[in-house]
């Protein structure tokens, strides 16, 4: 369950973004139901190893998954120090500013229903961009996504 400070770090992000210009079909309920879908939402997780790779935080976030979102680190830190990514991804805020800024860069239409919405950033934040269009419905994930957007849905966005 999301504390009320994370829901509030969560909105204030996604309104910097709509201010930047919209992505479609990227909200709140959108990066709730991402976040609870990857961990449950757990901001004590720490990281996980799984195949010699690394997943931190309450979006279980990979170090490459980091550095595509352009290596956001906390106030008066520094990418390149040895810790960076743990410090960012273990940080609510951070990592949502992780998220937000990797869905920015690569939303597109990963489900190709000709619209961008909630269930491509879904996609694209499992699989990343390059293999967003590979089957996911079988997936614990994707499960858990769907159980959390069906109590939140919304109507689609924009047609691509």
């Amino acid at each position: 369950m999301l504390l009320p400070s994370l829901l509030g770090a969560l909105a204030s992000l996604l309104l910097l973004q709509l201010v930047g210009g919209q992505v479609p079909g990227w909200t709140e309920k959108c990066i709730t139901c991402i976040c609870d879908a990857s961990s449950g939402c757990n901001e004590t997780i720490g990281c996980l190893q799984d195949n010699n790779v690394k997943y931190c935080g309450m979006f279980l976030i990979s170090h490459p998954y980091w550095k595509d979102a352009g290596e956001p680190v906390l106030d008066f830190d520094n990418p390149t120090r040895p810790g960076a990514f743990e410090t960012c991804t273990l940080d609510s805020y951070c990592a949502s500013r992780t998220v937000n800024q990797y869905v920015t860069r690569f939303f597109t239409d990963c489900n190709r229903n000709k619209r961008i919405e909630c269930d491509d950033h879904a996609r694209i934040h499992f699989f990343g961009a390059a293999r967003c269009t590979a089957p996911i419905e079988d997936t614990l994930y994707y499960k858990d996504f769907r159980r959390c957007w069906d109590k939140k849905n919304f109507p689609p966005t924009l047609t691509t």
